[in-house]
């Protein structure tokens, strides 16, 4: 930008920047007020005169050639507004100082010039006091201009300067300082230009990351301890210990030293193992996979006891102490557990007969356990890396404690004519125990039909089979199932007489012979007609005998006097009809005797048990001349012995 001497302006090719608006403080609106508006006071200076048309006493001579040095010759100038009557502040008013001149022609005609020189000296225009001068656009500070004899550029803003104050523009439009060739002005940027106000600021930016940063140190700290906390309350709890204790068990095993870790004393004392057995017993524990599962709580309530499995057997227990107990934060209950024993109880496994172990192609004979039914096989011959276990059911998996293996245990009691499944396999019948049954005790002894009662001890290979019991026409049978029990104890069942029974069974007739004879209302020749009764009866049978004794014995002479009603029985039924064989079933059969005592009580005799029938010939005449026979009663057989 160029700055015109005769007329005391920057030339219009200044850059227009705009300024945003502020607001005034007292003490600095002086500054912001446009010099052309400014009544300037001046020093006491001696007044001048200079003729019309000469050149002004207090400017240099324009150098030749330049084109500012043109203009002043010409004497042309910008029209510049006409000075107000603003007074600076802090500054003594100039009483009557002439106005100066607009332009050079008034320069050159009008009144006398004050000058700030010595006459006879150039004069120049004053540059001590801080002015601002206009172009009508913007503002320019008292700092830029730096004399007369810096060189101005005098063409507009190169490409680059104007894309500095474009972008300047964009920000916000604050006031900056253009470079004119080679210097720069420093760009202004404080608060409504007061250095102070910065100062305060970036003392109010630290202290606030100071606060910033204590509140992160202590959140991070905070978070330290709650984690510590919750590791706390995590390792604190019952299960977690166990489960830390089966895993230095197994550690310890691995490395040879496991009654580091889990006593022995107990095995040791019980069976005397041999080292060779202690090792393969140790292998186990290593390869083997271990688990726990809560057995019983202590006889205080600061004791839990868990039992130790290896593979799904169990092997020994724990027992755990609560030494201490504490809340912290009033939510995390810490509990510290104390194990004040460990000890391995198991040396070897107990298996039904009904399963084989083989190790090297070889059987492994296991010795009588002291559970009845139970065979005892030693670890080491259970973990050894060739042992075969075949289950009832035929199946068979490689038990080489390296691979946990999963067992289900079932007690089936079946009658012996069912046949059990485990799956779509059937298990060996040869493998159940038999047990005689108390109800066919009596019936047994003419009908080898009469089923006994199978007892099956299964220890299956876990495969997702489910046991189910058939009968011998291969239909389903239900069975009652209370966890690992299952019975299934009777046969099944009809309301219908069975087809292809021998002869013309009449079990009601049978029956209410019978209860005629014990109320001693049969009739007949001595003893109190039991001859009438036998032809219901088998000779020789057990039921026989017991009702010929209750006939002749004094008992039946003890009978209260009473009449029946005509006719004698109602409600009669008969039901649950079980077929054994062609010669051999039972029913239930009901009805009731209404009796009227002689001491005028009224009394119902009411009948509601299960009669056992069977076909067969009881005469030694030589003659084959079976008939059906009550052999068992379940109510009356009791109310007799």
């Amino acid at each position: 930008m160029r700055f015109d001497e005769n007329n005391d302006l920057y030339d219009d090719d200044a850059i227009p920047i705009k300024k945003r608006a502020k607001k005034q403080r007292p003490d600095t609106a002086v500054r912001n007020v446009r010099p052309s508006s400014v009544q300037r006071p001046a020093a006491p200076v001696r007044q001048q005169t200079r003729p019309t048309g000469a050149a002004p006493a207090n400017r240099q001579p324009a150098r030749s050639g330049s084109a500012p040095a043109a203009n002043r010759a010409n004497g042309a100038s910008r029209p510049r507004p006409a000075q107000s009557g603003v007074q600076y502040p802090n500054r003594a008013p100039v009483q009557n100082a002439p106005a100066r001149p607009h332009n050079g022609a008034a320069r050159m005609t009008g009144a006398p010039q004050v000058s700030s020189r010595v006459q006879g000296k150039p004069q120049r225009a004053s540059r001590d006091r801080k002015k601002t001068y206009s172009t009508g656009k913007f503002t320019i500070p008292e700092q830029l201009r730096t004399g007369g004899t810096v060189n101005r550029p005098v063409n507009r803003q190169t490409p680059r300067v104007q894309r500095q104050v474009d972008r300047y523009q964009a920000q916000d439009d604050i006031p900056v300082a253009i470079p004119v060739r080679g210097q720069t002005a420093t760009r202004r940027s404080l608060k409504n230009g007061y250095g102070g106000e910065k100062k305060k600021g970036g003392a109010f930016k630290k202290g606030y990351l100071i606060y910033l940063g204590i509140l992160l140190a202590l959140a991070i700290v905070f978070l330290i301890y709650v984690h510590g906390l919750l590791v706390d309350f995590e390792s604190s709890q019952i299960d977690n210990v166990v489960s830390a204790k089966l895993e230095d068990i197994k550690k310890a095993a691995s490395k040879g030293k496991i009654e580091n870790e889990i006593s022995l004393d107990a095995i040791k004392e019980k069976y005397s193992p041999t080292e060779q057995e202690l090792e393969d017993y140790e292998k186990a524990f290593a390869l083997g996979d271990l688990t726990y599962k809560k057995s019983r709580s202590g006889i205080a309530s600061e004791t839990e006891t868990y039992a130790v499995f290896l593979n799904g057997f169990h092997m020994g227990n724990m027992e755990l102490k609560n030494v201490r107990e504490d809340t912290v934060l009033a939510i995390f209950p810490i509990t510290e557990w104390e194990i004040v024993k460990c000890g391995a109880e198991t040396f070897s496994f107990d298996f039904p007969s009904s399963v084989t172990v083989t190790s090297g192609g070889k059987t492994v004979e296991g010795k009588p356990s002291e559970t009845e039914g139970l065979y005892s096989y030693p670890v080491s011959s259970l973990f050894s890396e060739d042992t075969v276990i075949t289950d009832s059911a035929g199946d068979t998996v490689a038990f080489n404690g390296k691979d946990p293996v999963s067992f289900v245990n079932y007690t089936v009691k079946a009658l012996s004519t069912y046949r059990v499944y485990y799956g779509d396999k059937m298990i060996d019948p040869s493998k159940a125990e038999t047990q005689e049954i108390e109800a066919y005790k009596y019936v047994k002894e003419y009908c080898d039909a009469v089923p006994d009662l199978s007892v099956y001890r299964l220890c299956l290979i876990d495969n997702g089979g489910k046991i189910s019991i058939k009968d011998a026409a291969g239909a389903d049978v239900e069975f009652k199932q209370n966890e690992s029990l299952i019975e299934a104890k009777e046969m099944a069942k009809s309301d219908s007489m069975p087809s292809g029974l021998a002869g013309q069974p009449n079990p009601l007739e049978a029956a209410e012979k019978l209860n005629l004879f014990t109320s001693d209302d049969l009739g007949g020749g001595y003893p109190h007609g039991f001859y009438n009764l036998a032809p219901y009866l088998l000779e020789g049978s057990y039921f026989y005998d017991k009702y010929w004794e209750f006939a002749t014995s004094v008992d039946i002479t003890f009978t209260s006097g009473h009449t029946l009603d005509n006719p004698i029985f109602n409600s009669e039924k008969v039901s649950e009809f079980v077929r054994f064989s062609d010669e051999c079933f039972s029913c239930r059969i009901e009805f009731n005797k209404p009796m009227h005592m002689d001491n005028g009580v009224y009394k119902v005799d009411e009948v509601n048990g299960i009669y056992y029938f069977v076909y067969a010939d009881d005469s030694e005449d030589g003659v084959d001349n079976p008939h059906w026979g009550i052999v068992d009663n379940s109510d009356v057989a009791k109310q007799i012995n």
